[in-house]
């Protein structure tokens, strides 16, 4: 059973099934475009009468992940909410998905949620080295001293 972990990498995202045969289970999600449906070689398989064989395909871009109905005969939801069938539809984090009796509830993978937040960085970890910070005083303070000696005249 394909699990949308198509090149090994690690999860962008996990779907949470609520409801349906794997019910319970977490599926990670590592491509950017991923195939749910009933049909074996669907990306994530979910094996439901109510599932098309290829019924969603759930794709990251533009910095948002979307789903999309493939023309699903029990259609595809967001939040109650049935997704236009060809029309990518914007899917946050925490929503719950339906297809067909399937739902599904969509979330960051779960390392994200296990990750310690970064500590903020010091002066000798800041990206801009010591030099350039140098180099942007000394830059002030002659045009500093250049503004000076003018306004005198």
């Amino acid at each position: 059973m394909a699990d949308a972990s198509d090149k090994g990498s690690s999860p962008r995202a996990a779907l949470v099934v609520w409801d349906g045969p794997r019910s319970n289970e977490t599926i990670p999600v590592t491509g950017s475009v991923v195939v749910l449906g009933s049909a074996p070689d669907a990306d994530v398989v979910l094996p439901d009468p109510s599932v098309a064989p290829q019924h969603a395909r759930l794709q990251h871009r533009f910095r948002q992940w979307e789903i999309e109905d493939l023309d699903s005969p029990t259609g595809t939801f967001v939040e109650n909410i049935r997704v236009t069938p060809g029309v990518p539809t914007p899917v946050p984090f925490g929503a719950t998905l339906a297809l067909g009796k399937v739902r599904l509830h969509f979330r960051p993978p779960p390392e994200a949620e296990d990750r310690p937040p970064l500590p903020p960085l010091s002066a000798a970890q800041s990206p801009v080295p010591a030099v350039l910070w140098w180099g942007l005083a000394l830059v002030f303070a002659l045009a500093l001293i250049t503004w000076l000696l003018w306004a005198r005249r």
